[in-house]
């Protein structure tokens, strides 16, 4: 009989299941840590695709504003390149669209196909290029998903921006800072009695232009064009609200918009003078009704009431200007004698007069800035008052 054999020793194999077991629960922290750490990396990645995305849209806008000398192919792709690298990314590729995002051909074709696409860096922009498609990408090392043999993983994100003419502003709580004030989109002054006058033949308000004074006139618009964005209610007192804290909700225009309930801008002067230095959008109107128009059109405007003047009428939005108020900040303010950027007491005819009895106005600078919005392929009604903008669409 052979001797009974000693029972095997199982410490070893403990040791293996205690090994695989650790392993798994490193794998599953890793899961957790590095996959919370790579949400965060692909959300930057994504930022900065829609950066330069952007960047690349801003270069296309200078050329649909008239820029001297034109900006080129190069131009784009080094601003495209520069904010992929400012935000710690790469662009694996960027291509041209169109304004609704569709990829382009060399020959400014539209094409679902990459492979046949233009590309930012290609040489040349082609035909009817409005946006930009960025991808950005990003590597990264893992923390503990190295112990099962991930020591890097990369985000990849796309981005694609426009650019247009823009025919929307966003709403108060966004945070434009626009004003209840308008007036016309071309050029104007008041006459002895303080009424509208307009030039002849007319001429359009610049962008950019030096110090410029806009007077205000009592009527045509009536109320010197301060706007109501809740009619029919408030007054002086909800105008001066509008003003310190912007109220306005979000515009589309061509559209009417009604002009406030009270007589005049008594006691507002303050509420003006808050934004002293700053940047802000004011409407531009092209039309006036004494009745409430039916439509967006100025057509919509009831027979016989267009062109209207005093309280209770309408003034029609037709464009948006970005309005540089005066301001003991701006040098070229204070070298023209002006500290501020209002003065509408009704008694500032030594700044405000411009030759023909103007005793109320703003004073600053039309601007030309990037402000992102809809935007469309062709200009509205003025478009040398037009706002040129941006559009992440996706």
């Amino acid at each position: 009989m052979n001797p009974p054999r000693p029972p095997k020793n199982e410490r070893g194999q403990i040791l293996v299941i205690v090994a695989v077991g650790l392993l798994a629960i490193v794998a599953m922290v890793a899961l957790v840590i590095d996959g919370g750490f790579a949400w965060a990396k692909q959300r930057d990645t994504q930022n900065a695709a829609d950066a330069s995305a952007e960047a690349g849209a801003v270069v296309l806008m200078q050329n649909v504003a008239g820029v001297t000398p034109a900006k080129t192919d190069a131009d784009v792709a080094a601003a495209v390149a520069q904010v992929a690298t400012d935000n710690e990314t790469t662009v694996s590729v960027a291509y041209y669209t169109d304004i609704n995002g569709a990829l382009l051909t060399a020959a400014g074709v539209v094409t679902a196909d990459e492979a046949s696409a233009a590309v930012v860096g290609g040489g040349a922009i082609p035909p009817g290029a409005a946006g930009v498609l960025a991808r950005n990408e990003q590597t990264f090392d893992t923390i503990l998903a190295r112990v099962v043999g991930f020591t890097q993983l990369t985000s990849v994100e796309d981005a694609t921006a426009v650019t247009g003419y823009l025919e929307g502003i966003c709403s108060a709580a966004a945070g434009c800072n626009l004003l209840p004030i308008t007036f016309p989109v071309n050029v104007f002054d008041c006459n002895g009695s303080n009424n509208i006058v307009y030039n002849s033949p007319p001429a359009f308000w610049t962008n950019p232009s030096p110090v410029t004074i806009v007077p205000l006139c009592s009527t045509g618009p009536g109320n010197v064009g301060w706007i109501d964005w809740t009619p029919p209610a408030g007054g002086t007192s909800e105008l001066r609200d509008a003003i310190i804290t912007p109220s306005n909700p979000a515009l589309t225009w061509p559209q009417w918009f009604q002009v406030t309930e009270t007589g005049g801008p008594d006691g507002v002067e303050a509420a003006m003078r808050t934004w002293d230095g700053q940047r802000v959008q004011i409407p531009l109107f092209d039309a006036t009704c004494d009745e409430t128009p039916s439509g967006p059109g100025i057509t919509d405007c009831p027979p016989g009431a267009l062109g209207g003047n005093g309280p209770d009428q309408y003034t029609h939005i037709a464009a948006m200007t970005t309005f540089e108020l005066c301001g003991t900040t701006i040098p070229e303010c204070v070298a023209a004698g002006y500290d501020h950027g209002s003065y509408i007491q009704g008694s500032n005819g030594a700044i405000c007069n411009t030759g023909n009895g103007a005793t109320d106005c703003l004073v600053g600078r039309f601007v030309t800035v990037v402000y992102s919005g809809q935007v469309t392929a062709a200009p509205g009604p003025d478009p040398d008052n037009q706002n040129l903008g941006i559009q992440l669409i996706k």
